[in-house]
């Protein structure tokens, strides 16, 4: 039988076949096994893969199907010096519907059969590491309920030596594969990843599990911390000269967690999964409506004068006899694990909240809400161009191309060294293009942040940015500052004049006139009008703006807005927009904003 046979064949009639060959006929189902994880689970662990596969189990499987083993891929990044020498896939699935099980059956296979030397597992915290590590384990030790003979069969005895947090797993010969070893290591993310080695091996497999913890999720400088951790720790564990393969499974916990990240970013693969796929009639968007059949379900479930049991019996009777009508329109990702009705008393039991969290893959911000981060827009600054995507499908606009450009500084009024009371002061540079051939309006926020200091630096702040991007190439660069509460004392009067006069004599650019805005209405009606721009891309964010501390300042204001404990970022963004569209042609819509911005918005 040829590779292309063994890999081709239903699998119930590849074992009919290999039953009447002899040793043959297990090199054979060896062979399928090595490079079919379904097949692999259904031969050999039978008891993890009793319920069929759900779309998001089948997408995980061919992920690591495709892996090479790590001799192969670490032939190949020595050989290409361009390609990335790391694969790396982010999974995010409902909780409770098996997708760790598959990962670490993957992690199982990969130990037995020599695939990977050196296999890592990191999860959130101790606890949960030492989890993943007895099921490893287990796994890994003889006589396990899921197994099947085959599994011994096919792959032979393994032995695990060594402690919970760090294994060797050794491998006797079997159907003509030599004798070896693999190791294992199982840690928490909070704790010490760095310089792992076993041996001469450095970590060719990382499997991260559910990273990020609910108490924590919540804070942008803790994502911000995990994000870093990843990307500078996890991401260089493996050989110097490449090959290591990183896999994230996770149930994405705020809209802007790690786990969301990297759905966006194009050098993961992966895919994120709800577990209702199509609402049923009679709900929309997780609210059921009332009329429906399910409204009458729900008062059935919750009906405070009867018992539990009883409730819950007389909803299920109900569902029964009107199955086909409350089904209808409804599609689940797994039918076996969360079927809908399942599904349905899961959302009433813990609320639509939690339920767009833990199935849906859709949580809601706490704390703030209005801007959505998940969904902003980036673009990277490459020379005199904005590039916005990434790939062929990049599109590039020359800096010249943008119009006018507003940078707005939300100054401090006091002027003590060293104080600890005073504001943030909020700056923001926003470019714009204007094109009335397509009717496109669009913002590009060029730099963004919220820092402490003295008035002197602020002015210096603006003084730099307007010199920068005049060099740039955008035409016309307007400078603003807030004034209200006597802000700005640095961009006016005789200390203005006098900074004029010592950039003209060292023969820099002086001709900078700062504008002052009194603004009075109020802030957060202001700040509610450039929801829209941000929410839905029309304004796009400089990648740059993440790469320093007051940027990422900025953004934790952004979110937490309306109810952080600082606004001055936002308000700075704001009152740049507003410039910028009161100085634009009248009667130009923000087209692509969902909704008009006006002056007087």
């Amino acid at each position: 039988m040829t590779p292309a046979d063994i890999l081709r064949l239903p699998l119930a009639d590849l074992v009919t076949a290999a039953a009447g060959a002899g040793p043959a006929g297990l090199a054979w189902l060896r062979f399928r096994c090595d490079r079919d994880l379904a097949a692999y689970m259904a031969l050999c662990w039978p008891g993890i893969a009793a319920a069929p596969f759900a779309p998001s189990h089948r997408a995980i499987l061919a992920w690591f199907d495709s892996l090479p083993p790590f001799d192969i891929r670490a032939a190949q990044a020595g050989a290409d010096a361009e390609a990335d020498p790391i694969a790396r896939s982010a999974w995010e699935a409902p909780r409770g519907t098996g997708k760790t099980s598959v990962a670490i059956a993957a992690l199982d296979r990969a130990v037995r059969s020599g695939r990977e030397p050196y296999v890592v597992i990191i999860g959130p915290e101790s606890a949960h590491a030492s989890a993943l590590s007895v099921s490893l384990q287990a796994m890994l030790s003889p006589g396990h309920p899921a197994a099947s003979p085959m599994l011994a069969a096919l792959y032979g005895d393994v032995g695990w030596t060594g402690n919970m947090g760090d294994g060797a797993v050794k491998r006797g010969a079997v159907l003509g594969f030599p004798a070896g070893v693999s190791y294992v290591s199982v840690r928490s993310i909070g704790g010490t990843i760095r310089g792992l080695l076993r041996g001469t091996h450095r970590p060719t497999l990382v499997l991260l599990d559910d990273l990020e913890k609910p108490d924590d999720v919540g804070s942008m400088a803790a994502r911000d911390a995990m994000h870093e951790k990843l990307n500078s720790d996890v991401l260089n564990l493996g050989p110097q000269g490449g090959g290591l393969a990183v896999c994230l499974m996770a149930t994405r916990l705020h809209p802007d967690a790690v786990s969301a990240r990297l759905q966006r970013d194009p050098a993961w693969d992966g895919a994120s999964f709800r577990g209702i796929v199509r609402w049923p009639v009679g709900v929309e968007s997780g609210e059921i409506q009332e009329g429906s059949r399910w409204a009458e379900w729900r008062a059935l479930l919750t009906d405070p004068a009867s018992p539990a049991r009883e409730r819950e019996r007389a909803a299920l009777d109900f569902y029964r006899a009107h199955r086909d009508e409350m089904d209808a329109g409804a599609e689940v990702l797994d039918p076996h694990r969360l079927p809908l009705y399942r599904a349905m008393l899961r959302l009433v039991s813990i609320g639509l909240p939690s339920f767009l969290k833990d199935v849906q893959n859709a949580p809601i911000a706490s704390g703030g809400g209005a801007f959505r981060p998940d969904s902003f827009r980036w673009c990277t600054l490459d020379g005199r161009d904005v590039v916005i995507g990434y790939g062929d499908s990049a599109r590039r606009i020359p800096l010249p191309a943008f119009s006018r450009a507003v940078i707005h500084l939300d100054p401090t009024t006091s002027r003590k060294k060293g104080s600890t009371a005073r504001d943030f002061a909020g700056f923001a540079v926003v470019a714009m293009r204007d094109d009335r051939a397509t009717g496109e309006r669009l913002y590009v926020v060029l730099e963004w942040s919220a820092v402490r200091e003295e008035p002197e630096d602020q002015a210096e702040r603006a003084w730099a940015a307007w010199a920068r991007w005049r060099a740039a190439g955008i035409p016309t660069v307007e400078v603003i500052y807030e004034s209200n509460g006597g802000g700005g004392a640095c961009l006016q009067g005789e200390y203005h004049a006098d900074m004029r006069r010592k950039r003209k004599a060292a023969g820099l650019p002086s001709t900078m006139e700062p504008v002052a805005i009194h603004e009075s209405r109020a802030k957060d009606a202001c700040i509610s009008g450039v929801v829209p721009l941000l929410n839905n891309g029309v304004a796009v964010l400089s990648t740059a703006i993440r790469s320093h501390e007051g940027g990422r300042e900025a953004l934790r204001q952004v979110e937490a807005w309306p109810g952080g404990a600082h606004d001055d970022r936002p308000d700075a963004l704001t009152k740049a927009l507003l410039r910028l569209n009161s100085a634009s042609t009248a009667g130009v819509p923000l087209t692509n904003a969902g909704r008009e911005l006006s002056p007087s918005s």
